[in-house]
């Protein structure tokens, strides 16, 4: 991983923590149920779903706040959060064919149902689970 280059903060300590730490599974493929983060390609804004692989790649990708810490290169694209390209990225687990979603939320919202394909509704300011209408 490289050195800080375009970012406020250098990802390694983070890095470090998710691989010592034990938080995460080195790669996607050996994670005990199917696992997949979304990141956003910084070329075209595109959300990527990465779900094979170093999986703390994809967790510094997917939370690389532009300006905060640097674009994650990973299978040979530039990603950075998430949040740019999928604010809450349920139709992106929807296309992986989830139920449910558990969301996590830093600010209160109110989404229609349009937006996020066949999830429900999602409101609050914490955290939820959102189901298939």
């Amino acid at each position: 991983m490289p050195a800080r280059t375009d970012g406020l903060l250098d990802p390694r300590p983070l890095a470090e923590l998710l691989r010592l730490g034990s938080l995460v599974t080195p790669v996607f493929e050996d994670a005990a149920v199917r696992a997949a983060v979304v990141a956003t390609d910084l070329a075209s804004g595109e959300a990527v779903v990465i779900d094979r692989g170093d999986t703390t790649s994809a967790l510094l990708a997917s939370s690389a706040f532009p300006g905060v810490f640097p674009p994650v290169e990973f299978g040979g694209t530039r990603l950075i959060d998430v949040g740019v390209a999928a604010d809450i990225p349920v139709l992106q687990a929807e296309a992986l064919g989830a139920d449910e979603c558990y969301v996590s939320r830093n600010r209160t919202q109110v989404v229609e149902p349009s937006k996020y394909g066949s999830f429900g509704r999602l409101e609050g300011s914490h955290s939820g689970r959102v189901r298939r209408s």
